[in-house]
């Protein structure tokens, strides 16, 4: 049979048209009250259930949940492309549930083996395992996702690549000793995972036995090229529970962890820059896994650990191969011992420029046979032993290093006229700006997370609605031309913010997204409207779908 060739040329065009209708995606979307028999996946005529839905996603393409709760498995079917990934999100910030809740047909709420995906805003609960299993894939980002009640939040299994965790939260798993709000762990002795990102991530337990239950922990061995920034955790057995080849740790912080401690640093080479651990067992060990030279290389710049059960930073076994680094950190708090050695080999460590403080005073710095005090730090006999210390300072009395040190949750912020003010060095690899993302003084670094700024203002906040107590506080900083938005708990996610000044003009409006404490807003990079003079301006910080709260800021 002959076909003309304009028949051909339009049977050629269809072909494209519709490969290039596929590529460019499709929005689909599914609710508990949809239909998957008569439903077309349209907005007015949603599907019924995630498991119909995802079968009729392609690459490029994206589903929505609608608001309610979907008690069955998310289970997708294939994978994305590199440029076209396959979306599987919320709408318009509904509160989702994937939910195991009378599920029998499996333990975890997610099983994901495939690749090019992103996951956005939905909340994964009450499943006997894990709430997020991966494995076997690549190029997978995670955003506000939500995991609760099950026995581990997220974790990656077998080989996984280039990833990403950001604004996360994993509380409330009572594995035990299995649990965990994060873990990575090949499996298999050639199972790799590596190149990942996790940012503005929580892990936390509200209530129940702490025992040995993780908040993030990343397995042995095959793990590489992790970047935490941002990352709390707090209330469980061990905080950081980290072992891997070129892991950082940058702006985070462990608190009242109660078994091991608030960072457990396993092998091969860990960094810690900006750090904050406090109220914990222990808040940094290098842990010895038993294995002759299988010891962690750790990296400590810019650090703050202050009140410890036990020990605040413990180097375990100091014979079986760990070694530690640490500068511009501030050792302080706790009854027993500060920076201890469990043997007698001082020569795994190397440090300078640190703070040194104890509230037994004795055994600031311990060894298995000799302990060294305060004073003898500062009269140097620790630094003509090791060869260490030579330039680090020692406080008395911790309230004079920071600024609170008395209530539940300690405001670790310098005081002013602190001993870590200015008396830091300026290394290759210290950080640019401090733990509330504030840039530093790098000309005269100062010791520890936080840098001192000498304007720092603490305006008066206002409330507006509901009687909410927002704290917003603002520090203006008018010789750099910018401010800094230090946000209140409870603004979480998505959020407006606007800000005008007394006539009631609007001088920037801008809609953010994020789980950071601290925002930067550039007089000079033109991100506002009108040039700003002196004067009084009120900002209005609106989360999505919540409530309002006013501040101000003077422009000196």
């Amino acid at each position: 049979m002959k076909i003309k060739f304009t028949n051909l040329l339009i049977m050629v065009f269809a072909i494209f048209w519709v490969f290039t209708f596929r590529m460019t995606g499709k929005d689909f979307f599914v609710s508990p009250t949809g239909n998957n028999s008569t439903g077309d996946g349209s907005i007015g005529n949603p599907w019924k259930t995630i498991i119909y839905a995802i079968d009729n996603v392609y690459p490029g393409d994206v589903l929505y949940l609608r608001a309610g709760v979907y008690n069955e498995q998310l289970l997708p079917v294939r994978s994305g492309s590199g440029n076209a990934y396959i979306t599987i999100s919320t709408y318009n910030n509904e509160d989702a549930y994937i939910d195991g809740t009378g599920v029998t047909s499996g333990n975890n709420g997610c099983l994901i083996s495939n690749s090019y995906m992103k996951f956005r805003g939905f909340t994964v609960r009450n499943w006997l395992h894990d709430g997020i299993t991966f494995s076997n894939c690549q190029f997978i980002e995670l955003k506000n996702i939500k995991v609760t009640a099950v026995t581990g939040g997220i974790s990656l299994k077998n080989t996984v690549h280039d990833f990403l965790l950001d604004s996360c939260v994993m509380y409330d798993y009572y594995g035990g000793a299995g649990g965990y709000g994060f873990d990575a762990t090949p499996e298999e002795p050639n199972d790799r995972i590596y190149n990942g990102v996790i940012q503005n991530c929580k892990a936390f337990l509200t209530a129940g036995a702490y025992d040995n239950c993780d908040g993030f922990a990343l397995g042995h061995d095959g793990v590489s090229n992790i970047h935490f920034t941002n990352c709390d955790v707090s209330s469980v057995g061990d905080g950081f529970d980290i072992s891997g080849s070129g892991i950082v740790l940058e702006r985070c912080s462990a608190h009242n962890s109660s078994y091991g401690g608030g960072y457990k640093l396993w092998r091969d080479s860990v960094t810690l820059i900006n750090c904050i651990g406090y109220n914990n067992s222990t808040n940094v060990e290098l842990d010895f896994d038993g294995s002759t030279n299988k010891g962690v290389k750790a990296r400590l710049i810019n650090c703050t650990f202050f009140s410890c059960w036990n020990t605040n930073v413990f180097i375990e076994n100091t014979a079986g191969g760990s070694r530690l680094e640490m500068y511009n950190c501030i050792l302080a708090g706790g009854d027993n011992t500060g920076l201890t050695f469990d043997g007698d080999n001082i020569s795994c460590y190397n440090g300078d420029y640190n703070l040194f403080h104890m509230n037994n005073p004795e055994r600031a710095i311990a060894t298995s046979q000799l302990d060294f005090s305060l004073t003898q730090i500062q009269n140097g006999e620790w630094t003509t032993t090791s060869g260490q210390d030579a330039h680090s300072k020692v406080a008395t009395n911790s309230t004079a290093i920071f600024k609170d040190t008395l209530g539940k949750k300690p405001n670790l912020h310098l005081n002013e006229g602190s001993l870590a003010i200015n008396n830091g060095i300026n290394l290759p690899d210290a950080p640019s700006v401090d733990f509330d993302n504030f840039l530093r003084n790098t000309g005269q670094i100062d010791i520890g997370a936080y840098e001192w700024r000498l304007t720092e203002v603490e305006s008066e906040p206002f409330q507006l609605v509901n009687n909410r107590d927002n704290n917003i506080i603002i520090y203006p900083n008018p010789a750099d031309d910018f401010i800094n938005l230090y946000l209140p708990e409870d603004i979480d996610g998505k959020f407006e913010l606007k800000i005008i000044d007394l006539s009631g003009m609007t001088v920037f409006n801008r809609v953010y997204e994020t789980y950071d404490k601290a925002i930067n807003i550039s007089f000079q990079n033109n991100d506002f409207n009108v040039k700003l003079t002196k004067g009084i301006y009120l900002c209005i910080i609106t989360p999505i779908a919540s409530h309002s709260a006013f501040s101000r800021f003077i422009k000196n």
